[in-house]
């Protein structure tokens, strides 16, 4: 699917909009997570079936890698700065705002930077492959 909208925000919104053409939940995932596995996901399901309104992965860096939605609401993606340490904490103050009940996951970390590669070292099966 073709991302659109001039941030971060804008892009991720119109993402929940067309998946909730389609779906009554939707999760959206980063790709920077090497550490996100399917019990996660699984997780992620089945917190939303049992009625959490959200269900946010906070990122070490204080962004997020999975944000889960049962319902639209643009409130969550407007004004916040993105690229920031302060994402996860203004979502969470946008989604106490709004009144909803959301679940945590286990923080991870994310590869925004070079610097982050070294997460890569811990994963399975990867061992020191192509890092320096």
């Amino acid at each position: 699917m073709t991302q659109t909208g001039d941030n971060l925000g804008e892009r991720m919104w119109r993402a929940f909009c067309r998946g909730f053409e389609q779906a009554s939940r939707v999760v959206l995932v980063g790709s920077d997570c090497p550490h996100l596995h399917t019990a996660v996901l699984a997780e992620t399901l089945e917190r939303l079936k049992q009625g959490a309104d959200a269900v946010l992965g906070p990122a070490l860096d204080g962004g997020y890698y999975l944000l889960a939605l049962r319902r639209p609401e643009a409130a969550i993606f407007t004004d916040i700065h993105w690229g920031t340490r302060t994402v996860s904490d203004q979502t969470r103050a946008r989604m106490r705002d709004l009144g909803w009940r959301w679940h945590e996951l286990e923080p991870l970390g994310d590869i925004d930077r070079p610097e982050d590669l070294k997460l890569l070292r811990n994963l399975e099966g990867l061992g020191d492959f192509c890092l320096p």
